[in-house]
Parts: structure tokens; C-alpha cells; sequence
């Protein structure tokens, strides 16, 4: 079973890897390793009360 898991995990990782490559040629992009979504980086300025 924790086989199974394993190669569920890579299979995950390598398709993420294949939709980042996808969404930037599709959006004409170059990579940008310190890209943050806006959401993202919305929720790190709200400060937490």
C-alpha cells in the first residue's frame, strides 16, 4: 500500500510540473521562481488579530 501511495505522490508532482510548463506556453511567460499569486500574497499582509 505505501508503494501505491508513493507513486500516486510522484505521478501528482510530475503533472503539476507538466500544467506549469502548459499555463506558461499557453500565456506566452517566462518562469518566474519568485511569483507569487496575488492571493497568496494578500493573505501574508493582512495582519492576524
Amino acid at each position: 500500500m505505501a508503494f501505491h501511495t508513493r507513486q500516486q505522490a510522484r505521478f501528482v508532482a510530475v503533472m503539476r510540473k507538466l500544467f506549469l510548463c502548459y499555463a506558461l506556453w499557453k500565456n506566452n511567460r517566462l518562469y518566474d521562481p519568485q511569483y507569487q499569486s496575488p492571493h497568496i500574497a494578500e493573505k501574508e499582509v493582512t495582519p492576524t488579530s
